[in-house]
């Protein structure tokens, strides 16, 4: 299980849209360098390898983002596992 502070969960979610299509596409559009440097820091803060991201190359951003879709995805089931086991037990109950 992740453990990350509700704010970096919300920023991730935020570009749910871009780790979406990187998933369906392979290819990476809709971020800026500014959201690049935000999902850099929160890929720093909770990744065991600490990466000096060079924001100049293509190929590095991508690699980056794929990163990052990971812990998204990642969270993504976490909180739906946790939601599925809410509704099952609000069922039970009524």
């Amino acid at each position: 299980m992740v453990k990350i502070s509700k704010q970096d969960k919300e920023i991730l979610y935020n570009y749910s849209e871009v780790f979406e299509r990187i998933s369906a596409t392979k290819s990476l559009k809709g971020a800026t360098r500014k959201d690049s440097r935000i999902i850099a820091e929160i890929v720093n803060k909770y990744s065991d390898e600490k990466k000096q991201w060079n924001l100049s190359c293509n190929s590095c951003v991508y690699s980056l983002w794929v990163r990052a879709s990971k812990l998204y995805f990642i969270l993504k089931e976490q909180d739906e596992k946790r939601t599925g086991k809410k509704q099952n037990n609000k069922q039970s109950i009524e």
